[in-house]
C-alpha cells in the first residue's frame, strides 16, 4: 500500500498539469474551468466535514465542548 502511496503522490501533479494543458486546448472545456472549480471546492468542503463528522465520534481526545458545538453545527442531537 505504501508504494502505491508513493507512485500516486508522485504521479498526481503529473497529472493536474497534464489536465490544465488539456483545458487550454479544448475551447468546451476551458470555459468549463469555474464549473470544475466549483466541484473541487464542493468535494473538499464535503470531505471536510465528513471526517470532522467522523473525528468527532471516534477521538475521545475531543473535549465535550468542542464535541457539542461541532455536533450542533452537523445538525445532530445529543446522546447525553
Amino acid at each position: 500500500m505504501g508504494l502505491c502511496q508513493r507512485y500516486i503522490a508522485e504521479l498526481f501533479p503529473f497529472l493536474i498539469f497534464a489536465f490544465l494543458i488539456f483545458l487550454r486546448q479544448g475551447k468546451i472545456a476551458f470555459q468549463l474551468r469555474y464549473l470544475f472549480i466549483g466541484l473541487v471546492v464542493v468535494s473538499v468542503v464535503i470531505n471536510s466535514l465528513t471526517t470532522v463528522s467522523w473525528l468527532v465520534e471516534a477521538d475521545m481526545n475531543v473535549p465535550a465542548e468542542t464535541r457539542a458545538k461541532w455536533n450542533q453545527f452537523l445538525g445532530r442531537t445529543s446522546r447525553s
